[in-house]
């Protein structure tokens, strides 16, 4: 099962470290690795499964400009500073 897709190593590292119990600290340091090298790491195994770090779809060491990685905005709203309408 996949609970998030296209995000950062930072929100990666949170999600899974929440999940496991773990410290942030060293669950990001695994997804760093991650997204350097690809390939999948376990954090930790939980009842429906275990727990996998691994590289999304796009370049190695590229998952900081993961879509959607920007602020979030509501449909219809204007992106702040951008042009009035």
């Amino acid at each position: 099962m996949t609970i998030l897709e296209d995000v950062n190593v930072g929100v990666a590292a949170n999600v899974a470290a929440a999940i496991c119990g773990l410290e942030v600290g060293p669950v990001n340091a695994l997804a760093e690795s991650v997204d350097a090298d690809g390939g999948t790491e376990t954090v930790c195994d939980v009842t429906g499964g275990p727990i996998e770090l691994t590289q999304n779809a796009g370049t190695p060491g590229q998952s900081g400009q993961a879509p959607g990685g920007g602020p979030a905005q509501a449909p219809g709203n204007p992106t702040p500073g951008g042009p009035a309408r």
